[in-house]
């Protein structure tokens, strides 16, 4: 198609071309132009939808694989044709422990040129319902600003997921209001492993800013500047529910480790 737009704009310049022809063949070259231009947009913008929504798709069913209940309304496309953005309404997850998180509707948008990678915003009420071990307490997390960005591997699998919150109030019927003003997570990079060299991945976290009920700090205080954790899963993630793929990490397959 590049090839195709020089040899016009070649031909429009060093043709011959008579004086009073000149505005007519300039307004045909000009719309034929125009034309290629947006059958190349219209037909790029399908086809990062589709890659998008495979990609979604993937991921899915490597969640649904692992145990989990992944459910919400969607995706839903929009932005065309010059942008793509994609919403997911009334999410909703189940772990294999029976932890249930549901939240608002998640808003994602994606360069035309690179649908693999998804800014993600979500402000609003989270509610969290604790396993049975944990009494099935529900817990409610406000937040007025909630983003994230997730790159997806043409396979499903998440290469980097990060997530930064502000300004959050973690309530419940049976837990006293805790503050903080900003929490921040990171998974990944995912470094593949070859040969002897094993799969790793990053997982970090930061909370800054921390409000704990009066006299419920202990040692630490009932108001904590900032807590953070570090580390790098090395032997990757294993495949399948936890309860048969967790202790593959402490097996051949995989350690976990934290860099020194």
């Amino acid at each position: 198609m590049q090839g195709t737009v020089i040899w016009l704009l070649q031909r429009l310049r060093t043709a011959p071309i008579m004086p009073a022809m000149r505005p007519y063949r300039i307004a045909v070259a000009a719309s034929l132009l125009l034309l290629l231009l947006s059958s190349a947009v219209i037909g790029y913008w399908f086809w990062a939808r589709q890659a998008l929504e495979t990609g979604i798709a993937r991921w899915r069913a490597e969640q649904i694989e692992r145990g989990y209940d992944i459910a919400y309304q969607g995706p839903e496309f929009g932005g065309f044709p010059f942008a793509l953005s994609v919403s997911f309404r009334e999410p909703s997850v189940i772990t294999p422990q029976e932890l249930v998180w549901r939240g608002p509707t998640i808003q994602g948008e994606a360069r035309l040129w690179d649908p693999f990678t998804i800014d993600l915003r979500f402000p609003g009420p989270h509610r969290l319902r604790l396993p049975e071990e944990l009494d099935r307490r529900e817990v409610d997390i406000a937040t007025d600003q909630a983003s994230g960005r997730v790159v997806l591997m043409p396979d499903g699998k998440v290469e980097t997921a990060t997530i930064d919150l502000e300004a959050l109030l973690v309530s419940g019927p049976a837990l006293e209001t805790v503050s903080l003003q900003r929490l921040t997570a990171r998974l990944g990079p995912l470094r593949p492993g070859e040969g002897e060299i094993l799969e790793e991945v990053d997982l970090v976290g930061e909370v800054l800013f921390l409000d704990l009920p009066d006299g419920r700090g202990g040692p630490l205080g009932d108001q904590v500047a900032r807590l953070s954790f570090d580390t790098t899963l090395v032997g990757g993630i294993p495949q399948g529910r936890p309860e048969a793929a967790l202790p593959a990490l402490r097996g051949p397959r995989g350690r976990r480790g934290a860099p020194a």
